[in-house]
């Protein structure tokens, strides 16, 4: 069953992804969230950059605050 909590995040990865494809990315969105905290959000980067996926972006990000491993974190996308 998907949670009000999560509804809340999901639409947050949406925005993220219609905001890549405004900016003219591949139309991906990706939030960490850990005890319903945002932990990081990203979007694609632009063409030629494209090994640099919302997801990927995320993680770092995520990895870098945390200092550590994402152990009870959820990715939204």
């Amino acid at each position: 069953m998907v949670s009000s909590n999560d509804k809340k995040w999901l639409r947050l990865a949406i925005e993220m992804s219609e905001k890549s494809f405004n900016e003219g990315a591949f139309p991906a969105g990706a939030v960490i969230v850990k005890d319903n905290i945002e932990v990081a959000k990203d979007i694609s980067a632009r063409f030629p950059k494209i090994v640099f996926h919302a997801e990927s972006n995320t993680i770092d990000a995520s990895m870098n605050k945390l200092s550590s491993q994402l152990t009870g974190c959820v990715l939204y996308t």
